[in-house]
């Protein structure tokens, strides 16, 4: 009955006026459909092996050419309510995505659908993205052009500027030999509107509080193995040349700011089930 569903939810998604899933009502088929499969599972005495199941369908059609957008993101929407009722699903399902080497990453609607629900790591993406700009891959120029657009400044995917650390600076050296390249030109103006090329972006808000939550939000989460020096180095000269923490009093309100964040994610971390 799951894979009787499922191949419901697809020719329903597939058939459906509307263009994304947030336009879906209530009462739509295609939700009606996606709300019994994920009753009929997790009633079921075999949720696991049910949601297993159904996550590997899922798996298997979602790159397949041809599918539109609402169906993409329907079967996003699945797989992480899968995700979600069976911990041996979730599992299964990441090592999956984490061990995709092929271009199929560079499949625009399939990886925004997974960020927005929560299945995809934008660092992960970051990488394969920043190895493809080293050898000098087109596809990938394309791919990030998209993506700037989808995901930078969408409420429903947290992802800064910062996110794309190794993507930048990959595309700054392909410029540097290649200054000509007009795609990675456009990329680099949308991940730095208004900065050199070989600078980190600036936070958006010109409130000091905001702003100061900005910064740490991006110095936090360029925090990992695969950073380099030379992305730190340019971030920490970018506050000095923009004098954003110009005085005593500025670094008085970043310090609260970075405490109240860290005690946040730590009693959010403390009581986490």
């Amino acid at each position: 009955r799951v894979q009787e569903l499922l191949a419901e939810l697809q020719r329903a998604a597939h058939e459906a006026s509307e263009e994304h899933i947030e336009e879906l009502a209530p009462s739509a088929p295609t939700r009606e459909i996606c709300d019994q499969l994920i009753h009929i599972i997790e009633a079921s005495g075999q949720k696991d092996n049910l949601a297993l199941g159904a996550a590997q369908r899922v798996t298997a059609v979602v790159y397949s050419e041809g599918r539109r957008p609402l169906e993409i993101e329907v079967l996003a929407s699945v797989l992480h309510f899968l995700c979600t009722i069976s911990v041996a699903t979730a599992r299964q399902v990441l090592i999956w995505l984490a061990n995709i080497e092929d271009d199929r990453v560079f499949n625009i609607l399939v990886t925004v659908s997974f960020l927005k629900v929560g299945l995809m790591d934008i660092h992960r993406v970051d990488v394969t993205v920043s190895k493809a700009i080293q050898q000098r891959r087109n596809i990938a120029l394309e791919f990030m052009l998209s993506l700037t657009d989808d995901v930078l400044g969408n409420d429903q995917i947290a992802v800064l500027r910062v996110d794309f650390a190794r993507t930048f600076e990959a595309l700054a050296q392909w410029l540097a030999d290649e200054p000509g390249v007009e795609l990675g030109r456009q990329i680099m103006s949308r991940l730095q509107p208004s900065a050199p090329f070989d600078a980190l972006p600036s936070p958006p808000s010109s409130e000091k509080h905001d702003q100061s939550e900005y910064i740490f939000e991006e110095w936090y989460r360029l925090q990992r193995p695969e950073t380099s020096e030379k992305s730190y180095a340019a971030f920490i000269h970018q506050l000095y040349e923009r004098q954003i923490i110009n005085n005593q009093e500025d670094s008085a309100i970043f310090f609260r700011v970075c405490i109240d964040a860290s005690i946040t994610a730590f009693d959010i971390e403390e009581h986490a089930p």
